[in-house]
């Protein structure tokens, strides 16, 4: 096509008709994959007689297992929606969308595009999108009372210390119990020799 020659809406439909056919060549693409991963006939190439699907496919076709995966999802789960918005926007809606709100989504794309001319802008599309959006899980916010936490350790403290003090009492007490012990021991050694010199001298 000689594009300076063309007017710009017979460039655009052109350009439009070929990401049909591109489209169209990922759907056989991937289901050509699809079929060699099932009957396992990628083993027939003799440098992958041994080798995984996912390596095949990553060192023959530059696939990620996550990409193939997301990619075959697409075009068996909407294959006309994959062929007329691509591949791409059609696994955004599956992951974004949930399951039952998938086609009401390509619906309200339809509809627009229905009443237009022109393609269907990408920031209405993704308007569409949000609508059906999945509610993302609510997060419990906790709040921590760091007043009660201070008033709660500054009780333990007390506590702990009032322990500490009735401790060391209990051993100062001790200690004058032993020193009091140790006197009376004393005493009652200084009574026995007085006791041993006296039987000594009668004899």
């Amino acid at each position: 096509m000689n594009f300076e020659k063309k007017k710009i809406e017979e460039i655009e439909k052109h350009l439009a008709d070929l990401k049909t056919l591109s489209n169209d060549a990922m759907l056989e693409f991937y289901t050509g994959l699809k079929y060699l991963e099932k009957s396992k006939r990628y083993k027939e190439n003799k440098r992958y007689k041994a080798a995984s699907f996912w390596d095949y496919i990553e060192d023959q076709f530059q696939i990620r297992q996550g990409t193939y995966r997301e990619n075959v999802r697409a075009f068996v789960s909407y294959p006309a929606e994959s062929k007329e918005y691509g591949v791409g926007l059609v696994s955004k809606v599956m992951r974004v969308c949930k399951a039952e709100d998938g086609k009401k989504v390509f619906k309200e794309i339809e509809a627009k595009q229905d009443k237009r001319k022109t393609p269907v802008r990408r920031d209405e599309i993704e308007k569409i999108i949000q609508e059906y959006a999945k509610e993302e899980p609510k997060i419990t916010k906790t709040t921590t009372d760091w007043r009660a936490m201070y008033e709660q350790e500054k009780i333990e403290h007390g506590r702990t210390r009032d322990a500490l003090l009735l401790a060391n009492k209990e051993i100062d007490e001790l200690k004058k119990q032993v020193e009091k012990l140790k006197k009376s021991a004393a005493g009652f050694v200084d009574i026995s020799r007085i006791v041993q010199k006296q039987s000594a001298l009668r004899v």
